[in-house]
């Protein structure tokens, strides 16, 4: 749907995000204009695996051996690559813990990322808790890691890391 859209303008940033996506596996895609000096082009890639969204090497070369014709580029000023995973770590205790809430929440948590994970965003503590609220059978939690806002890098996508259920007080933190 997006191709039809988006004309192609002969190597401006959103053609290569279309070129990248046109690769099956690759729903995620990042132009980066000067990557590796004056002239060179970096693209970054990713799937919408929530658990796991960087692409292996052999996606990865299947990208950029799709764009490569395409691009006005040429072939030693085009960097495509995978994103950087970054882990965030959770700690929450529930106020009614069962099996099926921690799945619940666990499933939450990793649509969040995937909806709101963005290069050189963040990841706000508000959201993460709105996650856990939004879960299935969630009656209350308190969220006690991470503490502030997860800022991610120009290359980071995150990914839900550990989680530690912890024991709910019926206090505030």
């Amino acid at each position: 749907m997006e191709r039809y859209y988006w004309i192609p303008q002969g190597g401006a940033d959103p053609d290569y995000v279309i070129w990248a996506k046109e690769i099956a596996g690759i729903t995620r895609a990042w132009t980066f204009r000067h990557y590796k000096g004056t002239g060179t082009v970096g693209v970054m890639v990713a799937t919408s695996n929530p658990v796991n969204p960087a692409p292996g090497d052999d996606l990865v070369k299947a990208v950029r051996d799709h764009i490569l014709p395409l691009a006005p580029v040429a072939g030693g000023g085009l960097f495509v690559f995978a994103a950087t995973e970054k882990s965030i770590p959770v700690t929450v205790a529930l106020a009614k813990d069962t099996p099926e809430i921690r799945t619940a929440i666990i499933a939450e948590l990793n649509a969040l990322m995937l909806r709101d994970g963005a290069p050189s965003g963040k990841i706000y503590v508000s959201r993460i808790s709105e996650a856990i609220s939004l879960a299935t059978g969630e009656v209350a939690h308190q969220l006690r890691v991470p503490a502030a806002d997860v800022v991610l890098g120009k290359t980071e996508l995150p990914v839900l890391g550990n989680i530690t259920w912890a024991t709910y007080t019926g206090e505030n933190g």
